[in-house]
């Protein structure tokens, strides 16, 4: 089963995935919950056993079952489920326009797929906004 390790002191598990789909799965379980080591267990659960869209698409109960204990575990299942379906034909835009990726989804995808560097201020996460701060102070230049 995968790891998920803090990197210089702060949780971002969005620099430890291999693609942007499950950069958006990892989102979407943020989504009002805590980052705790449950947590990182349940995603890494999540990844190996439904490696991809389709895979997700057809999880069967015990996607819910691991997410219970989290909170929301029916309304996350929902949306992880459908936005992998639509993540199948997605033009790779804006992923705010797949079902159950909101703000975050977004902030995480522009920064750590596309590259981009907002202003802190701009992006709601404060664990993302210190390590921004720190990782752009420290990269100033490149």
């Amino acid at each position: 089963m995968r790891t998920f390790v803090h990197i210089n002191g702060f949780p971002l598990y969005q620099e430890q995935l291999d693609n942007e789909w499950q950069l958006l799965v990892g989102a979407i379980l943020c989504n009002q919950s805590r980052r705790t080591p449950q947590w990182d267990v349940t995603f890494a659960r999540i990844l190996d056993a439904f490696p991809t869209p389709v895979a997700l698409t057809a999880a069967d109960e015990r996607l819910e079952e691991w997410i219970k204990p989290h909170g929301f575990a029916n309304t996350k299942a929902k949306r992880l489920r459908r936005m992998s379906e639509d993540f199948l034909s997605w033009d790779g835009e804006d992923p705010r326009s797949l079902y159950g990726c909101g703000q975050y989804a977004f902030d995480s995808w522009r920064i750590f797929q596309r590259g981009d560097r907002p202003k802190p201020e701009d992006v709601k996460d404060g664990a993302l906004v210190r390590w921004l701060e720190k990782h752009w102070a420290e990269h100033e230049g490149d």
